[in-house]
């Protein structure tokens, strides 16, 4: 999450309605374990670290994507988390991977 937050540092997780302080489309859990869903917004302002020295450069173009948290604790803290976001939509938002240009024959069934 550093990695975003370096890139995008106006980044922030909107409310899912206009008026409410709830900050997730969906969330449900089971046990100590806590799933949330919610969107993503930010300007990308700073370098995208892709690893392995890739970097994106500042194209000061903004992003909207979905992420998702899933989260497990222990004594009433987070114990472990994972995070997943759509990095292709956000990628083709950034305008370095065009979607169309990906042959449907060069896709794994």
């Amino acid at each position: 999450m550093y990695t975003l937050f370096k890139a995008f540092p106006d980044m922030q997780i909107i409310p899912a309605r206009a008026d409410s302080s709830v900050n997730y489309i969906y969330q449900f859990g089971s046990g100590n374990t806590v799933c949330s869903v919610s969107e993503l917004v930010g300007t990308h302002t700073g370098p995208l670290d892709l690893g392995n020295g890739r970097v994106i450069p500042p194209t000061g173009k903004k992003i909207h994507v979905l992420f998702c948290t899933v989260a497990n604790f222990v004594d009433g803290r987070v114990n472990k988390e994972y995070l997943f976001w759509d990095q292709l939509l956000l990628l083709q938002q950034l305008g370095v991977v065009n979607v169309k240009s990906v042959p449907a024959s060069s896709l794994k069934k």
